[in-house]
């Protein structure tokens, strides 16, 4: 397999044909310079360019050669989405088994044992049963690919599909706990512990049920602010590959929490910014220090010239939720992670004002999807069995 720019049409003078080499292989397209062989030519190049430009020979294609095409195809599909990073490594850590069991095996005679032993592969990491069919699914889904981009037979793919997912109780994989709200009181605690950025984005989580990843990257220019409801866009979010337009409402609560970072800013400056609370934090450290200030290290004299991790301009949820961990450790209470204050905004929301309010403010283009991130309320289970005895 090689990877080509895009080849040329060429005369093939001893024949009088027109010629391209793709991938070091020769494809005569008839006589050179006549509409057919543009054709013919234009059609070699579009089916090239489908495959990403990587070239590769269905005949003789490996599981290895494979896995490179796809995920060229994968960094393309992905790479503007707000979710690229996880897709790419859900990808990366799904095909790593695959390429080392079967890396050398030809594509188009992968089958459902093999399958099956690359599944086994994720249970023997001790993966939750979800994660397993999770990376089992990626498995298949770039036999998929290939078979529609006729690289492997369609019955190579067909075949990997009566492999069904691993059942709940099957004993075969780890299950997990449902994930709950995070508890009032802890995330109350950790707001004292961390930055006042950090801090902001669990409130506006709170108030909103927005995506972490959506809070750590607001801006001024994604806002509307001129009405009594100000409106925010994020410029990237989970579900904008399917065409739907995410729009988080923002109350008074929440305009106030923001305004406090609008102000001096420009507009296209990210609202909650690492740089910032760093600078403070460290304001914050000279503003306590005992020590005179012509005595002992002088201010900012100590620190690294080459730090091995600078602050970003913007928050990452990676970043986020480690802020949110640490403090956790510090104050010594059970973890839990900023996702967990969308599903503590979606059982308020859901209580005070029913189930399509919640999936309204989530985002969520099912209401299945609001039952999974909101905490069943057996209060009115209670008042109920208590009325009929």
């Amino acid at each position: 397999m090689s990877r080509d720019r895009i080849p040329s049409y060429r005369h093939h003078k001893p024949t009088g044909q027109a010629v391209v080499t793709i991938g070091g292989k020769d494809t005569y397209l008839g006589k050179y310079g006549t509409a057919a062989s543009r054709n013919a030519y234009a059609r070699a190049i579009a089916e090239h360019t489908a495959t990403g430009g990587v070239v590769v020979h269905a005949d003789d294609l490996t599981v290895s050669e494979l896995l490179a095409a796809y995920w060229k195809h994968a960094q393309t599909k992905y790479g503007r989405r707000a979710s690229a990073r996880s897709r790419l490594s859900l990808i990366k850590r799904a095909t790593t088994p695959l390429r080392k069991l079967y890396g050398r095996t030809e594509a188009g005679k992968f089958g459902p044992l093999g399958l099956r032993a690359v599944r086994a592969k994720f249970t023997e990491a001790d993966y939750s049963r979800k994660y397993v069919n999770d990376l089992t699914a990626v498995v298949v889904r770039l036999f998929k690919w290939a078979a529609s981009m006729e690289l492997i037979p369609v019955s190579t793919y067909q075949s990997l599909v009566t492999v069904g997912g691993l059942s709940r109780g099957s004993g075969e994989a780890r299950e997990t706990e449902p994930v709950k709200p995070a508890p009032v009181e802890h995330v109350n605690a950790v707001k004292s512990e961390v930055s006042r950025q950090v801090a902001a984005m669990i409130d506006l989580q709170t108030i909103t049920g927005m995506r972490p990843g959506e809070v750590v990257m607001m801006r001024a220019c994604d806002l509307d602010v001129t009405g009594e409801l100000w409106t925010y866009r994020p410029q990237k979010h989970k579900t904008e590959h399917f065409g739907i337009e995410r729009v988080i409402v923002l109350g008074p609560q929440a305009q106030k929490i923001i305004g406090r970072f609008m102000a001096g800013k420009p507009t296209d400056a990210y609202l909650f910014s690492p740089i910032e609370a760093e600078a403070e934090r460290r304001e914050a450290l000279t503003s306590r220090r005992k020590t005179p200030k012509n005595y002992g290290n002088g201010v900012g004299t100590n620190r690294k010239r080459r730090p091995k991790r600078k602050p970003r301009e913007h928050y990452t949820t990676t970043t986020y939720a480690r802020a949110v961990r640490r403090a956790c450790e510090d104050l010594e209470i059970p973890r839990w992670s900023p996702n967990q204050l969308r599903h503590l905004a979606a059982t308020a929301i859901r209580k005070a004002f029913g189930a399509e309010a919640a999936r309204i403010l989530l985002g969520h283009t099912h209401l299945r999807t609001t039952e999974l991130y909101a905490e069943r309320d057996m209060s009115v289970a209670r008042r109920v069995a208590t009325a009929i005895g």
